[in-house]
């Protein structure tokens, strides 16, 4: 931080010059310390906007290739098998969707819709004509 009387150069954060003693305006004091942050690895206040702390070189950037992807719940996988059965249907764009995924949780949830999928699509109504016709023939 710069004395705007002297120039003089203060520590981050600082209400008087070092230098000359002179007193910061507190708009510009507090308008300098609202774009700090604190280093998460060493503590010391650097520019909110930084990339990488100047002082100890932590990087703030993500990580570079995907994101890992987080695990299927146990409820939302009910969900997903519950749908597959009662809609047919979306059973199979569930299952189509969650089989292009890379991550083998998400292939496998996919691989299961499917499955429920096509044996509501093929099997159900199969086995509803089978107890439409017993109910109407009687036997």
């Amino acid at each position: 931080m710069q004395c705007p009387e002297c120039s003089a150069w203060n520590p981050d954060g600082s209400g008087f010059c070092l230098t000359c003693g002179k007193k910061f305006p507190e708009r510009q004091h507090e308008e300098y310390n609202r774009n700090l942050r604190l280093c998460v690895s060493c503590g010391r206040s650097i520019d909110f906007n930084a990339n990488v702390c100047q002082y100890c070189g932590h990087d703030y950037r993500y990580p570079r290739g995907k994101r890992p992807e987080p695990p299927i719940s146990l409820g939302m996988r009910a969900f997903l098998y519950i749908v597959s059965f009662l809609v047919g249907i979306a059973g199979i764009v569930i299952g189509a969707i969650y089989m292009s995924r890379e991550d083998e949780d998400h292939r496998h949830v996919g691989k299961i819709c499917l499955i429920i999928g096509l044996f509501g699509v093929i099997i159900t109504p199969i086995v509803l004509s089978a107890v439409l016709y017993l109910m109407v023939l009687g036997f």
